[in-house]
C-alpha cells in the first residue's frame, strides 16, 4: 500500500471511530508502528488529525473567525435551531452562550416568549432587541473578535451567582471521550463556567464537530443533557454516546 493510501486509510479510521491507536493500526495496516508514528507525525503537521500519546484523534481545523463560520452548515444550524427552540418555556432564566448556531436558535424564538436570557454575545443580544417579552442580560467583559463574544474575568466572576434553568453552550468540537473543547483558552473558562452556571447543559450540533478535539477542554460529557443533531447522522455514528445520560434529539 502506498504511503498516500495508507494515510487516507488512517483518515478514515480515525473519522469513523472517533480515534485510532498506532499499534492497532499497525496490525490493521500490516506495517511497523515505526511507520504508524511517521504518518501520524506528518499528518499532524498537516493539521489533519491530532496526534495524542499512543496514537491519533480527528482535529476540527474549521474556520474561526466568525464571519466565516457563520456561513458554514447554515441550513443545518437553522434546522437545528428550530427543534432546540422547544426547550425553552415560559418563565425560564436561561443562558445562551456565543456561537453562531446559538445566534440562528434566537432567531427561530417564538415572538411571544416570557423568559429571561442571559448572553455574552453583543449579537444575540441585538437580535433579542425584537422580542417584547424576554429579559436580556448582557455579560460585560473584554471583547473576543474572533467569536464576537465577551470573556475574561469579571463575567467569570458574575455567573457564579447565577443558577440558570438551561444553557445553550457553543463548541468548537465534540468527542465521546474528550467532552466539549474550544481553540481558545480564555473562551473555554468563560464557557466552563456557563456550565457550572445551570441546572442543564443543551448542545446543538452540526455534523463537522462529532467525534472532533481541540486544544481547550469546557468540560466533559457529564454536563450535557440534550443533544441536539441532525437526523441523517446514523446510529452508528453515536454509538459512543449512549453511555451518557443524554438525551438526543434529532432535527
Amino acid at each position: 500500500m502506498l504511503k498516500e493510501q495508507r494515510q487516507n486509510e488512517i483518515l478514515q479510521i480515525i473519522k469513523n471511530e472517533g480515534k485510532a491507536n498506532a499499534v492497532e493500526l499497525s496490525k490493521r495496516l500490516k506495517v511497523s508502528e515505526d511507520t504508524i508514528r511517521r504518518d501520524l507525525r506528518e499528518m499532524d503537521d498537516y493539521g489533519w488529525i491530532k496526534r495524542v500519546h499512543g496514537g491519533a484523534l480527528p482535529n476540527n481545523s474549521g474556520p474561526l473567525l466568525f464571519s466565516d463560520r457563520n456561513e458554514e452548515f447554515f441550513e443545518e444550524k437553522v434546522l437545528l435551531s428550530k427543534k432546540a427552540s422547544q426547550l425553552l418555556k415560559n418563565g425560564q432564566v436561561v443562558i445562551i452562550d456565543g456561537s453562531t448556531t446559538n445566534l440562528q436558535l434566537v432567531k427561530a424564538l417564538p415572538y411571544n416568549l416570557h423568559i429571561t436570557i442571559i448572553t455574552n454575545s453583543p449579537a444575540i443580544s441585538i437580535e433579542l432587541s425584537g422580542y417584547p417579552y424576554i429579559k436580556v442580560i448582557m455579560l460585560g467583559g473584554e471583547f473576543f473578535k474572533e467569536s464576537l463574544v465577551n470573556i475574561g474575568i469579571p463575567i467569570i466572576k458574575t455567573l457564579k451567582h447565577i443558577r440558570a434553568d438551561l444553557c445553550f453552550i457553543g463548541v468548537h468540537s465534540f468527542h465521546f471521550e474528550f467532552g466539549m473543547s474550544v481553540p481558545h483558552f480564555e473562551e473555554s473558562l468563560v464557557k466552563h463556567q456557563i456550565l457550572e452556571s445551570a441546572n442543564k447543559t443543551a448542545v446543538l450540533l452540526t455534523k463537522n464537530k462529532l467525534n472532533t478535539v481541540s486544544n481547550y477542554s469546557i468540560g466533559d460529557l457529564s454536563y450535557l443533557n440534550y443533544l441536539i443533531i441532525n437526523e441523517d447522522l446514523s446510529s452508528q455514528s453515536l454509538k459512543q454516546y449512549t453511555k451518557f445520560n443524554i438525551e438526543i434529539i434529532r432535527a
